[in-house]
């Protein structure tokens, strides 16, 4: 089983909870090859440096990078999974994300084509915008966010056509688009609580019995004040 972990940068230097993740990462699991997922015009030196281990670059075109439509465009598209043949998993790991300890390789071993957080109750929008279609309400209790994500690369590539159609037709946020629309083996939400938290994190953790998930993401901006007890900045 060959995973990777892919972490996405769009911007030259990271602010400190940013940095913490990304030393977080790299110490939990750096025993995976870490990718950086970066527009062509970056200079990664900083990240290079702060992972003081060898990483890949992976580069992708600038206007992918550019906003949250642009990465979603990039996430729902088969060129990008094509990138990652090499591995049969990658782990989405953006720089709001935490992992608590190691457990990558039996997450894959469950033979799952994406796991992520399920979303205890709707998603914000993140377009400002009032949505003609709103699809928020459907998602909750269903897998799952994509922030800190497991996903099959055969699967992705698979489905990347439908996929990036139905993002033309409802330009949504790409998890939005892999998990109302794609018939993909996925957790149950309680299941997948075990693999990452997100919103309502104080609810997820009675959920699991006081256990802590494999990681969790937003962890800064969800109920932070929960998190420091757990999570211990560098």
């Amino acid at each position: 089983m060959k995973i990777a972990v892919v972490i996405p940068i769009y911007k030259e230097l990271a602010d400190p909870d940013e940095k913490y993740a990304f030393w977080q990462c790299v110490e939990v699991l750096g025993s995976y090859p870490i990718i950086l997922a970066a527009p062509h015009s970056l200079n990664t030196t900083y990240y290079e440096n702060l992972a003081d281990k060898p990483v890949t670059i992976q580069r992708f075109d600038d206007s992918f990078f550019k906003s949250v439509t642009g990465y979603s465009k990039l996430l729902t598209g088969k060129y990008f999974y094509e990138a990652f043949q090499a591995y049969d998993y990658i782990l989405i790991y953006q720089l709001d994300a935490w992992v608590f300890r190691d457990e990558l390789s039996a997450w894959a071993e469950k033979g799952y084509d994406y796991v992520g957080a399920p979303w205890l109750e709707p998603p914000p929008i993140t377009s400002g915008k009032k949505p003609i279609i709103n699809l928020s309400k459907r998602l909750v209790n269903k897998v799952g966010n994509g922030g800190l994500s497991l996903r099959k690369i055969k699967s992705h590539i698979k489905w990347s056509f439908w996929a990036t159609w139905m993002f033309r037709l409802l330009p949504k946020n790409e998890d939005m688009i892999w998990t109302l629309f794609v018939p993909f083996k996925k957790p149950k939400a309680r299941e997948a609580l075990s693999f990452a938290f997100e919103r309502k994190p104080r609810q997820s953790y009675e959920l699991t019995g006081h256990h802590l998930p494999f990681g969790c993401h937003a962890w800064n901006k969800y109920q932070p004040d929960f998190w420091q007890q757990f999570i211990k900045k560098y």
